[in-house]
């Protein structure tokens, strides 16, 4: 943990703002329907087995659910220079449903980091911007998936 009294947005952004664009691991996600139907049930347990499903019963969190997990997994540097760190939330664009019985690659990065000196009570805070963004085998962008981490003073 750094120093408290030693931080500013401009110390922040000299110290984390060289990850921006750092990449990491890909992974690979098996689209079968019984892992669809897994992940709907843990969503919801009341959820029926379908007759079948098709391409457009994918839901595209079945690929990133969270992707500061995702980017943890992928070794993805998540900077927490303070004692408390919040999910900042999670947006997901899709661009075309994923296709059962494919494989999707995964692939994350730092997509941005930016510092706000905060209120009396947070103190000052880092934004951390992960972006996951699912291809399909044909190199097609199915979605992106962006979460932010933000690490904060709050009160001493």
């Amino acid at each position: 943990m750094t120093s408290a009294s030693s931080i500013t947005t401009a110390n922040l952004l000299q110290q984390f703002g060289g990850l921006v664009g750092t990449t990491g691991r890909p992974e690979f996600v098996d689209v079968t329907s019984a892992r669809v139907l897994e992940f709907m049930r843990a969503v919801d347990p009341q959820t029926r087995t379908p007759a079948s499903l098709s391409d457009d019963d994918v839901p595209l969190s079945f690929l990133f659910p969270d992707p500061i997990i995702i980017a943890a997994r992928m070794g993805l540097p998540r900077p927490r220079p303070f004692d408390s760190t919040i999910d900042g939330g999670t947006e997901w664009e899709m661009f075309t449903s994923p296709r059962l019985g494919t494989v999707v690659r995964l692939d994350g990065l730092v997509a941005g980091v930016s510092a706000k000196p905060g209120s009396a009570r947070t103190g000052p805070m880092l934004f951390t911007v992960f972006e996951i963004t699912a291809t399909a085998p044909e190199g097609v962008r199915i979605g992106v998936a962006r979460g932010t981490s933000i690490s904060y003073r709050g009160s001493e």
